[in-house]
C-alpha cells in the first residue's frame, strides 16, 4: 500500500457527526456517549489527516434540531451540511439553510420499524423544493425501508445519496433486495453512493460491493465519507482509518479524485480545485 506521504488523501469527507451531549436529543437516545464530538475537533481530525473539506450529516438522535449544525457552518466555510426537516417545513426555511450552507436534508429511518410514507404530496413538495434548491435526499435507513423509499425519491426530480453503502447489516450487500433497488433507482435518476461505515456490515466484503458499484454505475456516482465519530463504536476509531479504507476499496488513485470530484460539485465546495 503507498505510504501517508505518497498516496492521494481524499479532498471531502462527506459524512460526519457533531454534537455536544448538552443538546436536546431524541428520547431514549444519546445516554452512550462518554464525551462531546465538537466541531472543533472534527475539523482538527481533517487538518491532521489533510483533507480539506467536511460535510456534517444530520444526526438521527437530534430529530429536527439544526441550530449546533448551523452555529458550524457560521464558523467555518470549509464546512457543509445535512439537516433533518419535517415534510411541512416553510420553504423560506428551506432556503435560509441554503445560504447558510446547507445543501440536502437526511432522510433517517433506520431507527424507526415503519418509515414515512414518502410518497404523499406532502413529501413531493418538498423534493421539488429540494430539487429547485439543488439539494439532495440524503438516506439511511433499515434493509427493508429501502425499497419502498427510492421508489418513492427515483418518481421525484431530486438528488438521492445512498448512505453507507446502502447496508445497515451484514444481509445488504451483492444480490439483497437494497442493492436491487439501489441499481434500479440509479437507472431512473440521479443517485450517488456513499462508501463509508463499513463497521455497521462487518460480515459484508466492502471491497468487492464498492467494486460492483463501481462497476455497475461508474466512477462518477461514488461518494466518499470517514462517519467520523463513528458513532456506534462512541469514537473508538482512527480517523485514518476510514482513509485506508478508500484507498482500499478504489486503488486507482485517479478513481479517487473522480469521487472527489463528484463531492465537490454534489456538495458545493465551489473551489474551482484542479485534481
Amino acid at each position: 500500500m503507498a505510504t501517508e506521504q505518497t498516496r492521494y488523501v481524499p479532498l471531502v469527507d462527506t459524512h460526519a457527526h457533531v454534537f455536544r451531549r448538552d443538546l436536546p436529543f431524541l428520547p431514549g437516545a444519546g445516554q452512550g456517549f462518554t464525551r462531546d464530538f465538537e466541531t472543533r475537533d472534527y475539523v482538527a481530525q481533517l487538518d491532521a489527516a489533510g483533507v480539506r473539506y467536511g460535510v456534517i450529516a444530520a444526526a438521527s438522535f437530534l430529530g429536527t434540531h439544526s441550530a449546533y449544525t448551523l452555529q458550524a457552518l457560521a464558523q467555518y466555510d470549509r464546512l457543509r451540511a445535512t439537516v433533518i426537516v419535517d415534510p411541512d417545513v416553510r420553504e423560506e426555511t428551506l432556503r435560509e439553510y441554503d445560504r447558510s450552507g446547507v445543501v440536502g436534508i437526511r432522510l433517517a429511518t433506520g431507527n424507526l420499524s415503519v418509515p414515512p410514507d414518502i410518497s404523499t404530496s406532502q413529501y413531493q413538495r418538498l423534493f421539488e423544493i429540494l430539487a429547485d434548491l439543488g439539494w439532495h435526499v440524503h438516506v439511511y435507513g433499515q434493509r427493508e425501508h429501502w425499497p419502498m423509499l427510492l421508489r418513492a425519491l427515483s418518481d421525484s426530480p431530486v438528488n438521492v445519496v445512498v448512505d453507507h453503502f446502502g447496508a445497515r447489516d451484514s444481509q445488504s450487500g451483492v444480490g439483497s433486495e437494497p442493492y436491487a433497488a439501489i441499481l434500479a433507482a440509479a437507472e431512473k435518476g440521479k443517485v450517488w453512493v456513499k462508501l463509508s461505515g463499513p463497521y455497521l456490515s462487518q460480515d459484508l466484503d466492502h471491497r468487492h460491493l464498492a467494486h460492483c458499484f463501481l462497476k455497475e454505475l461508474g466512477p462518477e456516482r461514488l461518494l466518499w465519507g470517514s462517519d467520523w465519530p463513528f458513532v456506534k463504536l462512541n469514537g473508538a476509531l482512527a480517523y485514518s482509518r476510514t482513509i485506508d479504507w478508500i484507498c482500499e476499496w478504489m486503488p486507482d488513485e485517479e478513481i479517487r479524485k473522480q469521487i472527489d470530484r463528484n463531492a465537490l460539485d454534489l456538495y458545493r465546495f465551489n473551489t474551482g480545485a484542479s485534481l
